[in-house]
């Protein structure tokens, strides 16, 4: 294409400059989030892993607390009916201590339900999950003190070679000196 006259012709250098400056913007980019991304898990895995343990401690607190008073509240019912219920009476004293009527047949026939007890046994209450394995496996390697010291001057080193790296080339060229004449 030839050269319209009043307009500028675009040179090589220019359209190579742009490719040069996204081409720096992108390793820049690469490689200093590389490096951030390991300093995030060093600092931030360990952390995590504690705090997710804790979480599902006290979520199985909770959910054992809750079950210890629906357990209580039964028990104060079946002492509170105690006095009033004969038939109560002779089954705890069958159950618990053994003691068979002297005049009565105890049979468990197709009426009587088996294995149905008198004290409180509630269905146990959901726990929540345990933090994931991988997580605590990872917290566990990252709480090392070597490994954990090496993976911060990895991440350091790594992004200083990216600030080094793909900073501007006009950093790298001293101006020329002008003579003073």
């Amino acid at each position: 294409m030839a050269h319209r006259p009043g307009r500028k012709a675009k040179t090589s250098d220019e359209s190579q400059g742009i490719g040069r400056a996204c081409g720096r913007a992108a390793g820049f980019l690469m490689l200093a989030g590389a490096a951030m991304g390991i300093l995030a898990c060093v600092v931030l895995v360990p952390a995590y892993a504690d705090m997710a343990e804790r979480q599902y401690q006290l979520e199985r607190s909770r959910a054992d607390l809750a079950e210890m008073k629906s357990r209580t509240a039964y028990n104060d019912r079946l002492i509170a009916d105690l006095p009033q219920d004969p038939v109560l009476i002779r089954r705890l004293a069958m159950s618990r201590l053994n003691h068979q009527p002297i005049n009565a047949v105890v049979v468990a026939g197709a009426s009587a339900p088996s294995g149905v007890s008198l004290f409180a046994t509630s269905p146990p209450h959901p726990h929540s999950a345990t933090p994931s394995r991988w997580l605590m496996l990872a917290a566990t390697r990252l709480r090392v003190p070597g490994l954990r010291r090496g993976l911060s001057v990895l991440a350091v080193a790594a992004m200083l070679a990216a600030m080094l790296l793909f900073c501007p080339p006009e950093k790298y060229h001293k101006p020329p000196r002008q003579s003073q004449a």
